[in-house]
């Protein structure tokens, strides 16, 4: 298991540029507006460091956008991740992701503080 710290890169994204409908780009697309989890998993998979691997990632201050609730699980696939935890703290609330390989999206659990 090893822990992440989610610290922006700018490297070329694994799960696909996209664009809104008025053709902007969307957050974490390309990876030179990814937000900090995604490179983190980024950085991680480019050191060759995920494959079967159990991740653990803390996210303090904001709680993971629609976004990166989606593009985390295509990049945990994509880095063939074994398990992917996250721990999201905000002002009212602690949240818990968890994906575990197979699953289609994060099983969310969440804590008022």
């Amino acid at each position: 298991m090893f822990y992440l710290n989610p610290v922006l890169t700018w490297r070329y994204l694994q799960i696909g540029d996209k664009e809104s409908k008025d053709r902007k780009p969307l957050p974490n697309s390309p990876m030179g507006n990814a937000h900090a989890e995604v490179g983190a998993l980024q950085q991680t998979a480019n050191k060759g460091l995920t494959e079967g691997a159990d991740a653990v990632m803390k996210v303090t201050g904001k709680d993971l956008c629609d976004y990166c609730q989606k593009d985390v699980v295509a990049m945990a696939k994509a880095s063939k991740l074994n398990s992917l935890k996250i721990y999201a703290e905000t002002d009212d609330a602690y949240r818990f992701y968890e994906w575990e390989a197979g699953m289609a999206r994060f099983k969310i659990t969440e804590t008022p503080k």
